[in-house]
């Protein structure tokens, strides 16, 4: 079902609800609505901590890291 039929038949639905069901609708969409948008903060807020910090190594980078030095280490000995 492409997104203009979906309208359409939410559409339909909308009209035959009555007024107190509407109105859970209307607040059920404001929640989905809401909850986009926190995470649209966090993955901003993410994206931003990376370029922040993307010179900075993670964990698994450490180790690895560190595992490279001993084998180099124990080759050159």
């Amino acid at each position: 079902m492409n997104n203009q039929t979906v309208k359409e038949k939410i559409n339909e639905y909308l009209e035959q609800l009555p007024d107190a069901q509407l109105v859970q609708v209307a607040n059920f969409v404001e929640e989905l609505f809401q909850e986009q948008q926190i995470n649209l903060s966090k993955r901003q807020l993410i994206r931003s901590l990376k370029g922040k910090y993307s010179n900075v190594l993670t964990p698994t980078e450490i180790i690895s890291q560190k595992k490279q030095d001993e084998l180099t280490w124990e080759n050159e000995n």
